[in-house]
């Protein structure tokens, strides 16, 4: 469970569903910061030369915001939807992961058992049963369309064992890329 673990924190899609929740995180902070009130206060310095003496004047200035008609909620409210939705999604996008992670991990089980089943059974049986049936072709016991017979359901066998191989390469491929893994590893 751990490497399942580990698997989707690697996945492309929660790392970028991860970064939207940060990104959601950080306007939802920059969202409340306007509600802060930014004092400004400013010097200013004019100088013109002149023929005569010259004229300076000099100003200050203090500026208050004081919000009486407008308190950002609008912003605020949003920033904390967008917030809340990215959770969800993650949420969602996480849980999808994991059904997929099982589903190939389900997939490949199939595969692995059908593979051994035809393997260590049903091919070694069909093989006996076809060199069986020559045996009794070349002694007179059996029959050509017999013989045909058997030879039929052993290549049948192999085809079937055949396409179980080409099934378990294709879930095993399938479970390494829902664990996001290189298959070359």
């Amino acid at each position: 469970m751990t490497d399942i673990n580990t698997a989707l924190e690697q996945r492309p899609d929660i790392l970028a569903a991860m970064a939207r929740i940060q990104m959601a995180d950080d306007n939802r902070k920059l969202a409340q910061s306007l509600t802060t009130r930014d004092i400004t206060v400013g010097l200013q310095l004019e100088h013109y030369p002149g023929n005569g003496p010259s004229r300076n004047t000099i100003g200050a200035g203090f500026s208050i915001p004081l919000f009486t008609g407008y308190q950002y909620q609008g912003e605020i409210a949003r920033a904390e939807v967008d917030y809340t939705a990215s959770l969800e999604a993650e949420e969602r996008i996480r849980a999808n992961a994991v059904s997929e992670i099982q589903r190939a991990r389900a997939d490949l089980d199939a595969a692995i058992e059908k593979t051994t089943r035809y393997d260590e059974h049903m091919l070694q049986e069909a093989e006996k049963t076809a060199q069986a049936a020559e045996f009794a072709y070349q002694h007179g016991a059996m029959g050509v369309t017999d013989l045909l017979d058997a030879r039929r359901v052993f290549r049948a066998l192999q085809i079937d064992a055949a396409t179980a191989h080409a099934d378990y390469a294709i879930s095993l491929a399938n479970w390494q890329a829902a664990l996001n893994r290189n298959t070359n590893e």
